[in-house]
């Protein structure tokens, strides 16, 4: 039976039986992003360390949103090892990973916005984008 026209279940399944139906199911059909001929986009290739790292990442489940925890300080230090690569200035800098191209593009403007509300006398987060002038993206 087709997944996308299978009905709602009626009862949970064991793990074994969910495991095996994504096996036959869901594996074989791919992205395709694990192919030796793709050069790369939006959706990283499939290697195994990344598998590995993204399921110690889903263990740890962490927010870097704040606390005082592990995630927190490995993000900071990421950061850094990354500024100290492109050759940025570490001190008295900062930076954050976010989850995407789309989210470090929103981050990235709303940013942009508050520099230049601030060189203009005036903050945009504190007071709105309507408190300064029309900007241009």
């Amino acid at each position: 039976m087709n997944l996308i026209e299978a009905p709602l279940p009626a009862s949970g399944m064991p793990a074994g039986t969910v495991l095996d139906k994504f096996r036959s199911e869901i594996m074989p059909y791919p992205m395709g992003n694990g192919h030796p001929l793709f050069f790369g986009w939006v959706n990283s290739p499939p290697t195994a360390i990344g598998i590995v790292a993204e399921l110690l990442a889903a263990t740890m489940n962490p927010s870097c949103a704040g606390g005082d925890h592990a995630a927190i300080y490995l993000e900071r230090a990421t950061v850094r090892w990354l500024m100290e690569i492109m050759g940025f200035p570490t001190d008295g800098s900062m930076g954050i990973l976010v989850s995407g191209g789309s989210m470090a593009s929103l981050t990235g403007l709303a940013t942009a916005r508050q520099w230049a509300s601030a060189r203009d006398g005036w903050n945009a987060r504190r007071e709105g984008a309507q408190a300064g002038a029309q900007m241009t993206m």
